[in-house]
């Protein structure tokens, strides 16, 4: 008993304080978790406790959603008593709990965590050989967790893109006249933007945007287009911007709200935008203006001493000279308002300074203490030189004074809030100027012209500036074309039956009412859909809801409508009592809109609580990291979280005042694990003031204390109380060593601090320390890649000699890199030394190293991009080691489906010239230039290019090859070409790589689906290919897969959520580097504050300066900033055991003292590996730094322990080639002869290769003998009246195996099968309602129409032969002993082939690959009657009969068959027939030759008339032989030989 309690505790413990905090079920939890802390761990363990815990805040406030099982039949074991019923269940059940994560991929891992952890609770106490349970007093029986664990199945554990398709599928007929019917594909969803742009510009009228699918206000559509074609410069720019919206709609919609509210109107201003300027710098504005403005004025007077001469001499007779202006700003005093402020700080850094200069970090004001000259615009000072009535030592000391004040100005002015001032001052000023500009001076060009709301067909001298008036409605205008495309877009999808995740997110827009769903805008009043469109920001209110009501009144069917909508809304709520949701940090707002919905009032029927006090219903656990938001590409808002962590605390404060039934099980001063331990009973609990569970009995601890961290020392008052208030910081990092995790948080101080934040906002993430929770005695280690030298020896003559970047010139710094990290991670896998400059002795220090075994598999190299991805795998395959990359880019710019396209283009088009010349040059033909010009100059005009192009080609195994695919495309189909193509041409000898196969596989799966969507037309699969193809970077992507124990590459997004032992940061100064420029060249800024198009009225001639596109460029370049730390942060955290920056700043260098230089620059934006750097040089103790330059000495730190890094020794600086031993390495060219070699051996011992005996066998049934398809009925057919020829087949052949009378002689030696006595059912009302009963034909109609037909038919075959027959009477001498209906029959036919050779094509000709030696053709089926007659003499016989419903559905009079048609009938079925009675004729033979029957040849039962149509006996013979040969046939066509 000792051993199963203290291994229970051990159990209980593994959660740490703050763990543990996380599954306090009595409050709503925000849980801020850093990298590695496990927060999947809590989520599953939140999860299990919420099932198990019978007194939670859930159960005690909110009623239990509808308990229907959703367990089936089958999947319990234990008997139902054993189990409590749903109904009477406490805890929470798992179709109660929502838990949404962000990949499938972590949603099947939380599932099966749960899963995992529900099988280890037992409800007895737990034997000492069950090493794994937990005993739980809480379960009554293990027959419960039986039910909870089946119930995990089907419980909605998924991505928010599933749980809300399972949330909007019951109701998607109430929310869509024509529901999507199949998912689109990704790549399919770029095309259909340019489809619904392009469908936008050639709209003529309103009718013709209707049929498009406008709604709303058409005429304002097309005038708004009108007017973006202008001033956007055309519809090529215009459509350019549109799809960068479409690309990120949700942003778009979130602007829309934040500001066209504010913008649209009559009354429109750029007023309403001034929040956005002066939120960045609301806190520090009214300092640093104060500070500017005294220091301005105190120069400006300097100026005014000795009599002003300085100014006066240089002042203007028209307008104002800078200083003039300058002093005009000082006169009129320091604006009170804000916004003019911000504009104030502009304006006069633009008249002490130049325009290029003024946004600059440095603005370079004021040289020599004067305003510059500039864009003609007058300093207004005079040079001392040009003052000739003062006195030498007044004009010094006058300049000298300016210069020291002027010089305090431009310290101000090159703080960096000092620039953001300065840029913010400028956006305003350019969107809503308040200050008016200086009185111009003659030919000043400082300000230019304002361009008005329409812009003149020509630009104004000397620049613009666009005007409030049309930032304005450019601004509107743009909402307007996007919601309109948005609307043409969904109509396209609905046309083709096709939706989109996002198109899901829609729907469950309007299912939870969010706004006014779409299917109901057309009809409800206008101000019902206003009223229902104005969701607040707290969505999970219902206040618009209630607005919508009191509009509706007056109109019953919108009343009744909204009413109906609003219950389903409430009774969707009631489905969940809990919600947990993984990665918050990366919702979007969309996301967070639609989840909140569902935290908001409930349906309550009589008796049962009321809500709870504060707004959500559901308990809400969050579980997120800021740090780690790092989606924004995906539209994912790092200010969701924060702005949901507000929430959680605010309601927890709330309920923590108001809520006194959770009285008992929720306290101030600490949390409730509801988890039992040892010595309690139930979920009873007594505080004691620790922070880990006792074991001892009656010391059930049940109590987190809120004061207490992990480490148990005292947390900050602040720290308890967000702890109080819900939100809880996981800071223990079970991940990473406690020496790389202890260098990390010192960068990440640096990366996190304020003094970053260039643009403040609350997107910025906030330092948080990690603590080292894993126990280990490894030493982390830090690796920096830093390649230095370029070698100076010319790059070999001959290709098959290998470039070695760091021997030969001509290389660059990314190949340098590349092949250092090559080596490097080479040395670890293969345990080679590596070395270290020694500077004291000149030698090379050995580098120890105690990892252990490395695998390729522990090592996970993070790109940012893929584009470098193909030249490192290339680069390790030249070294053999394995390596695998999620994906490689662009999937049909890559150059083996380059190849590939080239073929597929021209075996679609053979007679283009381009394409033919394509495949020409392609590696599957590969014509060099001479032999590419000769083709085309031997062209003439009576072959196409295809058949030209094959008669030039002089290798004949590459012009068979050609006239092969040309055949197998001849049936409109290139799939079977295409892989001919693959099998047998050079392409994967030229494209040797894996990664290359599996492009090849992917790209041919692609074409097979594009093809069963077009239709498998070759031109149609061609023309969709090339717009991929266009689409470049957002086209489809190259998908690695995955290969064991490889190199894994990947991007550092990819990556989120992953660990490894060894991880490489590849190139991190150049990630983050060039963001700017990339910005720069967009035409559009989307951002959930505002978007802007680049305003481009003269197409080629400058753009106007946009206050809009400022500020849009100010906010986005904030983000975009903020982001790349986070980026950091991520990329570092993946570390286990060590971590290897490889790559470095391009101007490092080492210089001939042995140490490295590495210029600091404080002016360029900073990469990730500027980041990181910054961040190690505040741990150096002091950093060496000449003249603005780190100065490393690689030996020093190498063996240097960082100050303050306990755990880690040193960094590892490798900078020479020679730091790692070499390895020999092939030429790209050499390593293509190799295969080459490689392949034509392969080729040889396939053609030597001795010809296999093998035997083959296939199964084949009647049916397969006709040698083309019959009809199933002639003449006129309607199927709006009938079931399908199949189905009444069925039905007839039915009625007569179950109606057909048997005569039955008892008196017959036959088995008592045949003698089953039956009466005439044929025509028997009950025996027919029967048969359409089985068949669930349901149609009354149609059941009263075939109840008919079948009674004819049979009154019809009553009168014929087998009527007669049947019912006992003797025709043609034959009578009936017995019968058997649906005889089943085995039939096995052997063939011992003669030279049957099965052969492949290939290009050389066709070669034997096997002979068969045996052939075994097997049938089995059922005959549809089989009759035993007796003849007049007493002789015995069997007889086949197949009943044919042909015709029968017919329209046309069933009349009496000519001999011509009952020959063709027997023609047509005369080898099935024979079949039959082949099969009967062997069984026959098994018996005693006394007890053997005669085979009479077989009939057909002609359904339509009732005749029986009998076979003559030569053609019996005659289709016995044919049978024969026609198995035969069957045989060699199956076994695929010749």
């Amino acid at each position: 008993m000792h051993v199963q309690v203290l291994r229970q505790v051990m159990v209980l413990v593994e959660l740490n304080p703050s763990q543990a905090l996380g599954l306090d079920l009595d409050r709503h939890i925000a849980l801020d978790a850093g990298a590695g802390t496990g927060k999947t761990t809590v989520m599953a363990t939140r999860y299990v406790q919420h099932l198990l815990t019978k007194d939670q805040r859930a159960t005690r406030l909110l009623p239990p959603g509808p308990r229907l099982s959703q367990v089936g039949s089958g999947n319990l074991s234990a008997p139902k008593k054993e189990r409590t019923s749903l109904d009477k269940w406490k805890g929470l059940l798992p179709s109660e709990v929502v838990a949404i994560t962000f990949t499938r991929k972590a949603a099947t891992e939380l599932r099966g965590r749960i899963r995992r952890e529900l099988t280890r609770y037992r409800s007895a106490p737990i034997s000492p050989d069950d090493i794994d349970g937990i005993h739980d007093p809480r379960l009554k029986s293990d027959a419960d967790v039986e039910m909870l664990i089946s119930a995990i199945e089907d419980a909605p554990i998924a991505t928010i893109d599933s749980f809300l398709t399972s949330l909007v599928a019951p109701w998607i007929a109430s929310l869509s006249d024509d529901p999507p019917r199949q998912q689109m594909a990704d790549e399919r969803l770029p095309l259909m933007h340019d489809e619904a742009i392009a469908s936008a510009w050639r709209l003529q009228n309103a009718i013709d945007g209707i049929e498009s699918g406008l709604s709303g206000d058409i005429d304002e559509f097309l005038a708004a287009r009108g007017r973006l074609s202008i001033v956007l410069g055309g519809q090529r720019t215009a459509s350019t911007i549109l799809k960068g919206m479409l690309k990120r709609s949700l942003f778009v919609e979130e602007s829309y709200h934040k500001v066209r509210m504010k913008i649209s109107g009559n009354n429109a201003s750029a007023a309403e935008l001034d929040e956005l300027f002066i939120e960045p710098v609301k806190d520090s504005l009214a300092g640093f203006s104060e500070s500017l403005y005294s220091l301005v004025a105190k120069w400006s007077d300097i100026w005014l001493d000795g009599g002003a001469h300085f100014v006066t001499q240089a002042d203007c007779d028209s307008g104002m000279t800078r200083y003039r202006f300058i002093r005009h700003l000082v006169d009129c005093g320091l604006p009170e308002n804000d916004i003019a402020r911000l504009q104030w700080i502009w304006l006069v850094t633009i008249a002490i300074s130049t325009p290029a200069n003024s946004i600059k970090s440095d603005p370079r004001c004021l040289a020599h203490g004067r305003p510059p000259t500039s864009k003609s615009w007058p300093a207004g000072v005079m040079t001392k030189t040009n003052v000739k009535v003062l006195d030498k030592d007044v004009k010094n000391m006058i300049c000298d004074s300016a210069k020291d004040c002027a010089e305090e100005i431009r310290d101000l002015l090159s703080m960096p809030i000092g620039l953001l001032m300065r840029r913010l001052g400028r956006a305003s000023h350019l969107l809503n100027p308040v200050i008016d500009d200086p009185v111009p001076t003659p030919g000043q060009e400082a300000f230019t012209t304002r361009v008005g709301i329409s812009p003149t067909n020509r630009m104004p001298n000397g620049g613009s500036r666009s005007s409030p008036e049309l930032e304005i409605r450019t601004m509107e205008d743009l909402f307007i074309l996007h919601k309109g495309v948005r609307q043409i877009l969904s109509r396209m999808k609905t046309r083709e039956g096709l939706h989109h995740y996002d198109d899901m997110h829609e729907l469950a827009e309007d299912l939870l009412l969010t706004r006014c769903p779409t299917i109901c805008r057309r009809w409800y009043p206008r101000k019902v859909v206003w009223a229902l469109d104005e969701l607040s920001s707290q969505p999970w209110k219902d206040d618009h809801l209630n607005l919508a009501r009191q509009h509706a009144e007056g109109h019953p069917k919108v009343l009744a409508d909204l009413d109906r909508r609003v219950a389903i809304l409430h009774d969707i709520r009631r489905l969940y009592r809990a919600f947990i949701i993984d990665e918050f940090q990366d919702t979007n707002p969309q996301h967070l809109r639609l989840l909140a919905r569902l935290w908001g009032r409930r349906r309550l029927d009589s008796g049962e609580p009321e809500p709870p006090a504060g707004d959500w219903d559901p308990t809400i656990c969050i579980v997120g990291d800021m740090k780690q938001s790092i989606y924004r590409f995906r539209q994912a808002e790092v200010r969701v979280m924060r702005r949901v962590v507000e929430t959680v605390r605010k309601i927890n404060r709330h309920e923590l005042q108001y809520e006194s039934r959770l009285d008992g099980i929720r306290r101030f001063d600490a949390g409730r694990d509801p988890r039992p331990s040892d010595g309690g009973e139930g979920e009873a609990a007594t505080f004691v003031q620790a922070s880990v569970r006792s074991s001892s009995k009656g010391s059930d601890q049940t109590w987190i204390s809120f004061r207490k961290g992990d480490d148990g020392k005292a947390l900050s008052e602040d720290a308890a109380l967000r702890r109080a208030e819900g939100h809880v910081e996981m800071a223990t990092n079970h991940r990473t060593l406690s020496g790389l995790l202890n260098l990390m948080n010192g960068v990440f101080s640096d990366v996190f601090s304020p003094q970053h934040h260039l643009f403040p906002g609350p997107w910025h993430a906030h330092h948080q320390n990690l603590n080292s929770g894993r126990v280990s005695e490894k030493i982390g280690k830090l690796d920096w890649l830093l390649p230095l030298s370029d070698g100076g020896e010319p790059r070999p003559s001959n290709p098959l000699d290998s470039v070695d970047p760091f021997i030969h010139y001509g290389s660059t710094s990314r190949e340098r890199t590349i092949d250092m990290m090559v080596r490097r991670i080479e040395a670890l896998i293969r345990k080679r030394p590596a070395r270290i400059l020694d500077q004291v002795n000149g030698k090379r220090m050995d580098i120890g190293d105690e990892s252990g075994d490395i695998r390729p598999k522990d090592i996970l190299i993070l790109v940012h991009s893929r584009t470098s991805v193909p030249q490192i795998i290339a680069a390790f395959e030249q070294r053999g080691l394995p390596v695998a990359a999620d994906r490689q880019g662009a999937l049909l710019h890559r150059p083996v489906i380059l190849s590939l396209m080239a073929v597929l283009r021209a075996l679609s088009n053979q007679d283009d010239k381009a394409a033919i010349l394509a495949l020409a040059r392609s590696t599957i033909v590969g014509l060099d230039d001479y032999e590419v010009t000769k083709v085309i100059q031997t062209k003439n005009d009576k072959d196409d290019w295809y058949s030209h192009l094959v008669e030039q080609i002089q290798i004949k195994s590459i012009k068979s090859l050609l006239v092969r695919c040309r055949e197998l495309c001849s049936d409109g189909t290139p799939f079977t070409a295409l892989d001919t193509i693959v099998d047998y041409s050079d392409l994967l000898i030229a494209h040797s790589r894996t990664s290359d196969r599996r492009d090849v596989e992917s790209w041919m799966k692609m074409v097979r689906s594009i093809g069963d969507e077009v239709g498998n037309d070759s031109a149609l699969i061609m023309e969709r290919l090339e717009r991929y193809h266009s689409l470049r970077g957002e086209g489809p992507s190259g998908n690695e897969g995955t290969i064991s124990d490889a190199i894994n590459i990947m991007t550092i997004h990819a990556a989120k959520g992953l660990e490894a032992p060894v991880v490489v940061l590849f190139d991190p100064f150049a990630i983050g580097r060039y963001d700017a420029q990339m910005m720069a060249r967009e035409k559009v800024l989307v951002t959930p504050d505002l978007v802007a198009g680049r305003l481009d009225p003269w197409p080629g001639a400058k753009k106007p300066d946009s206050g809009a596109w400022e500020l849009a460029l100010l906010i986005e370049d904030g983000q975009q900033r903020a982001e790349r730390r986070r980026h950091l942060y991520v990329a570092l955290t993946r570390a286990r055991d060590r971590l290897i920056l490889a790559g470095g700043p391009k101007d490092a260098s080492l210089g001939e003292d042995g140490l490295i230089r590495i210029p600091i620059h404080n002016d360029r934006r900073d990469s990730l590996g500027d980041m990181f750097l910054s961040g190690l040089v505040e741990m150096l103790d002091p950093p060496k730094i000449e003249n603005g330059t780190l100065v490393l000495n690689p030996e020093l730190i190498a063996r240097t322990p960082i100050p303050n890094q306990l755990g880690l020794e040193g960094i590892s600086i490798f900078h020479q080639s020679d730091c790692f031993e070499e390895s020999p390495r092939l030429s790209p060219l050499a390593q293509v002869v190799n295969r080459i070699s490689l392949f034509n051996e392969t080729t040889n011992d396939l053609q030597s290769m001795p010809i296999r005996k093998i035997n083959h066998a296939l199964s084949l049934s009647a049916h397969d003998l006709d040698q083309y398809e019959p009809g199933e009925y002639t003449g006129t057919f309607n199927p709006k009246l009938w079931p399908t020829p199949q189905e009444f087949g069925t039905l007839y052949h039915r009625l007569f195996e179950i109606g057909l009378a048997n005569p039955a002689d008892e008196s017959s030696e036959l088995e008592s099968t045949w003698l089953h006595k039956n009466e005439d059912l044929l025509s028997d009302v009950k025996i027919i309602t029967q048969v359409l009963d089985e068949a669930s034909i349901v149609r009354s109609d149609i059941r009263k129409r075939c109840r008919e037909l079948l009674l004819i038919l049979a009154q019809s075959a009553r009168k014929e032969k087998l009527g007669l027959l049947a019912s006992g009477v003797a025709v043609d001498g034959y009578c009936v002993e017995g019968l058997r209906t649906e005889l089943p029959f085995y039939l096995r036919h052997d063939i011992e082939p003669k030279d049957w050779l099965r052969q492949i094509w290939t290009p050389s000709g066709e070669i034997a690959v096997a002979e068969l030696s045996k052939v075994e053709v097997r049938f089995e089926g059922r005959a549809d009657l089989v009759l035993a007659l007796k003849d007049a003499s007493g002789k015995k016989w069997l007889q086949v009969v197949d009943a044919k419903t042909t015709g029968c559905l017919s329209e046309q009079e069933h009349s009496a068959l000519n001999q011509q048609q009952r020959s063709e009938i027997i023609a047509e079925h005369r080898l099935q027939l024979a079949l039959y009675s082949h099969a009967l004729k062997i069984g026959e033979m098994q018996k005693p030759e006394a007890e053997r029957r005669e085979i009479l040849p077989p009939a057909i039962l002609w359904a339509a008339t009732g005749e029986m149509i009998e076979m003559s006996n030569s053609e019996y013979v005659l289709a016995s032989s044919e049978l024969i040969v026609r198995i035969e046939e069957l045989a060699k066509e199956s076994a695929g030989v010749s």
